[in-house]
C-alpha cells in the first residue's frame, strides 16, 4: 500500500464490498447512509476489514432510498446532485492518511 493504507468509500446501494471484505451486515453501524442522512461525524463510519492496510466507509441497500428531501441543508455532504463536492469532503478528511478509492454504482 506504498506507506498508507487504502480506504475504500462504497456508495454503491448493492454493498457487496462490504460482504467482500468481510464485513458483516449487521456489523455495520455507521454507513455512507447514515453519515449523508443524518450528518454523522464521516471519520466514525470507517471499519478495519481482513486485509491489513485496507480500510472501508460500507454502504447499505438504503442508501438508494436517498432523496435529497431527506438532507440536513447544514450537512456539507447532502449535495448529491454534484458528487464532485462529495468526494471534496471525504478527500479533505482522509487524504492525508489514506489512498483512497470510492465504488459508485452507474444510473
Amino acid at each position: 500500500h506504498f506507506g498508507k493504507p487504502t480506504l475504500l468509500i462504497d456508495m454503491d446501494p448493492q454493498s457487496n464490498s462490504n460482504k467482500g471484505l468481510g464485513i458483516e451486515p449487521s456489523s455495520i453501524d455507521i454507513s455512507i447512509y447514515e453519515v449523508l442522512k443524518n450528518s454523522l461525524d464521516i471519520n466514525k463510519a470507517v471499519k478495519h476489514t481482513l486485509m491489513e492496510g485496507f480500510d472501508i466507509i460500507p454502504s447499505k441497500l438504503l442508501l438508494s432510498s436517498l432523496s435529497e428531501d431527506d438532507f440536513d441543508l447544514k450537512n456539507p455532504l447532502m449535495i448529491l446532485k454534484n458528487s464532485s463536492q462529495i468526494y471534496k469532503i471525504i478527500r479533505e478528511n482522509f487524504q492525508k492518511k489514506y489512498h483512497l478509492c470510492c465504488l459508485k454504482r452507474k444510473r
